[in-house]
């Protein structure tokens, strides 16, 4: 009976632990999705487009600093890459493009998200 309490414990720990880190990843989608399409918006009229960019570089290295503790670098330099893209475009007002990498940078996200997902066969 001892023995079954302790794996309760530790797959009630894996448990939370992966719907933790699943909220976290889901909610630094939506930020990153939201300044994507506020840049897509804005791209013709901010005249501040520079002021803009480092605002959101500072944002990513804050959420950057919390998916590299779980990820590989190599996943994390795509994303970053596909956002600089993204910065580029904005800052010569090539929408198309634009709109290309919000999506190559959000579909990496998704991967992560997908990636971390926990299913019965990881518990077992």
């Amino acid at each position: 009976m001892k023995d079954f309490g302790i794996i309760v414990v530790i797959v009630g720990l894996i448990v939370s632990g992966s719907i933790y880190t699943h909220h976290v990843y889901q909610e630094i989608y939506e930020d990153i999705s939201q300044i994507l399409e506020g840049l897509v918006k804005t791209i013709h009229t901010n005249p501040n487009k520079e002021e803009t960019i480092q605002c959101i570089k500072q944002e990513w290295i804050k959420m950057e600093k919390i998916l590299i503790i779980f990820q590989d670098h190599a996943s994390m330099d795509e994303i970053e890459n596909n956002l600089y893209e993204c910065f580029h475009y904005y800052r010569i007002q090539d929408e198309e493009r634009l709109i290309l990498y919000q999506e190559k940078t959000l579909m990496g996200l998704e991967d992560i998200i997908k990636r971390e997902e926990l299913l019965l066969v990881d518990i077992l």
